[in-house]
């Protein structure tokens, strides 16, 4: 990830799908921004939450924004 100066992540209420490495594709590629950035200074890290109200009717879209907060 040198070659990125800017890194910019958007949540709202899921934290994604599953990916081998991490809780999702997000999480994945958040955390491969912060290990370059400890080590190279680079990229700057932005992350957005929306604040906007959502309607959660099942135990998976709760699950879901269980996740985010969490995260």
């Amino acid at each position: 990830m040198k070659e990125y100066v800017l890194f910019v992540g958007i949540m709202w209420n899921r934290i994604g799908t599953l990916t081998p490495r991490a809780e999702s594709g997000t999480v994945e590629e958040f955390e491969r921004a912060v290990k370059s950035w400890q080590k190279n200074g680079q990229p700057e890290i932005w992350f957005y939450f929306r604040q906007s109200p959502a309607q959660l009717h099942t135990e998976e879209a709760l699950e879901q924004r269980l996740n985010v907060l969490v995260f």
